[in-house]
């Protein structure tokens, strides 16, 4: 969600894997994994780094930032609607310091930060479905499903990598 590196290290762990934009391969991360849209989806990266934010979200139906719901100020979320109910446009979702955050569109509630999450004015609370399909809230999306696949392959290549070097190391 940060859209950028907020303090990860390649020296994190034996392998450091970024996603999306803000990681670059072989300087702060071993892999970046594409996190965009597009025939890159899902691609890991050993060098340099993926496509920069663009800031429009995934496109769904036709919709993208009205998908989106944002906090209106500081202060503490109050969610008022569980993942996977349909609302309607203009219904209140959550509500921040007594402030609304109201549907833009009428679909299915995606997905929303824990109730009592402390946020920050404008940060992505959550987002809906317009395709209005509540299943959908319980499943592992096919953009999110591709994107862990390209981690699973990071993690193979680099595996092998570190087994291949440890090997030179003993011979």
């Amino acid at each position: 969600m940060a859209k950028r590196n907020t303090g990860t290290k390649i020296g994190d762990a034996p392998i450091t894997i970024g996603l999306g934009p803000g990681f670059e391969a072989g300087k702060d991360v071993h892999a970046v994994i594409e996190t965009s849209e597009g025939p890159n989806l899902g691609r890991p990266y050993y060098k340099g780094t993926t496509q920069s934010f663009h800031g429009i979200p995934c496109n769904m139906s036709g919709k993208t930032h009205e998908r989106v719901l944002r906090a209106p100020k500081d202060g503490t979320l109050k969610v008022l609607v569980p993942i996977g109910e349909h609302v309607e446009a203009g219904q209140t979702v959550a509500t921040v310091e007594g402030q609304d955050v109201k549907a833009e569109i009428s679909g299915v509630l995606r997905g929303i930060m824990r109730d009592g999450s402390a946020v920050k004015k404008n940060l992505k609370l959550g987002d809906i479905d317009p395709r209005d399909e509540r299943e959908r809230s319980f499943m592992i999306a096919e953009r999110s499903a591709i994107i862990g696949e390209g981690v699973l392959e990071a993690i193979r290549v680099l595996s092998v990598r570190e087994r291949t070097q440890a090997l030179r190391q003993i011979d």
